[in-house]
């Protein structure tokens, strides 16, 4: 199979990948590795709640982190995961805990490099804290020959702050 993953979607596609069942994988601003003490930090963040008095308060918020992505994409995501809470706050529907637990994996090392040996593209936002230079040079030493990159403008949210050029390396690495 083909597996795609976005963020810690796509340490999870490394994952599967490690496990022999994947042909292909499609890495989406993957979050690969993290520091330990830049998982401590984003982990400590994530305690902290996150409540909207408005969806133009939400909408406000989530532009900082999608640039470039049009306005009604993530007005659409926002009405499709915030929920109002009995006190009138709007929140995104997810577990806090769950996301501390993430950030405490991502700050493991990956998995073996010897058995994520499977044609793999990365696309990245140019401007993303998840996937720096440094990653991609790991992936690119480690995977050599069968790793295909696609550096597209913006930030972590690449469907959305570069759908067309991320659409367009998904479908050519696909196709090849």
């Amino acid at each position: 199979m083909t597996v795609v993953g976005h963020s810690f979607g796509g340490r999870l596609a490394l994952e599967l990948t490690a496990t022999g069942v994947v042909e292909r994988s499609v890495l989406l601003d993957p979050a690969v590795w993290l520091p330990p003490p830049l998982a401590l930090d984003r982990a400590e963040r994530a305690v902290d709640e996150l409540a909207f008095a408005s969806l133009e308060d939400a909408l406000a918020n989530r532009t900082t982190v999608a640039t470039l992505a049009p306005r009604e994409l993530i007005e659409d995501e926002l009405r499709a995961h915030l929920v109002e809470g009995a006190d009138g706050l709007m929140r995104f529907r997810c577990s806090r805990a769950a996301v501390v637990s993430g950030l405490g994996e991502l700050a493991q090392a990956p998995p073996d490099w010897d058995r994520l040996r499977v044609p793999t593209l990365l696309v990245y936002g140019a401007e993303s804290d998840v996937v720096p230079e440094v990653v991609v040079d790991v992936l690119e030493a480690e995977l050599g020959d069968l790793l295909v990159t696609a550096r597209v403008a913006g930030a972590h949210y690449v469907l959305w702050d570069a759908y067309a050029e991320t659409s367009d390396a998904v479908a050519a690495f696909l196709l090849r």
